[in-house]
């Protein structure tokens, strides 16, 4: 038997050789941070990160991008070109063209064209700079075949909307030339 203390009796007598010593135990070493910041720090930081980066991507492809107001002309031409697409009876094909071209008027010059009358409207725009002699003829003639269509129902074929169409359309689209003349030149005189 041995003797308390782990060594046995033989080798504590002497009677060989000496037992060698065991290595000694030292305490678990404490935890070694791969990692300079606390976990929380980590965690909030990453999140901010990812946030910004959600931003960014909504900035870039999601988010509704804000266009310019549509001008009067350009409003006026939308509406002529989805008039197009519609099918509609004469009479009202004539009062949807009318009503395009007054409210481009209307909205573009200041020229109560909406709610005067065609004699009203016609007596405004007699002094008016704004138009020259042919357009004021081309006004003329439009609200004349208008006001058949809207108010005589007078029946009105193809070739007459046709026309319509396009007195309505030069008027809104000749007001624009001016402002590229002025623009362009402008552009010519600083070049």
């Amino acid at each position: 038997m041995n003797p308390p203390g782990g060594i046995p009796a033989a080798a504590q007598a002497g009677g060989g050789a000496p037992a060698p010593t065991p290595a000694p135990i030292h305490d678990v070493a404490d935890i070694v941070s791969f990692f300079p910041y606390p976990l929380w720090v980590v965690a909030v930081v990453s999140l901010l990160f990812l946030a910004v980066l959600g931003l960014f991507v909504w900035f870039l492809f999601f988010r509704k991008r804000a266009s310019r107001p549509l001008g009067a002309r350009e409003r006026a031409i939308a509406a002529l070109v989805r008039l197009q697409s519609e099918k509609l009876s004469p009479y009202e094909f004539g009062v949807k063209v009318s009503d395009i071209l007054r409210g481009y008027i209307d909205e573009a010059f200041g020229i109560r064209a909406v709610t005067a009358t065609s004699l009203e409207f016609l007596e405004t725009i007699k002094e008016h700079s704004r138009f020259s002699e042919e357009e004021k003829l081309s006004l003329k003639d439009f609200l004349e075949t208008a006001d058949l269509i809207k108010y005589a129902r007078a029946d009105a074929d193809g070739e007459d909307l046709t026309r319509l169409f396009s007195a309505a359309e030069a008027v809104i689209r000749k007001q624009e030339e001016p402002a590229k003349d002025k623009k362009s030149k402008k552009e010519r005189g600083a070049a």
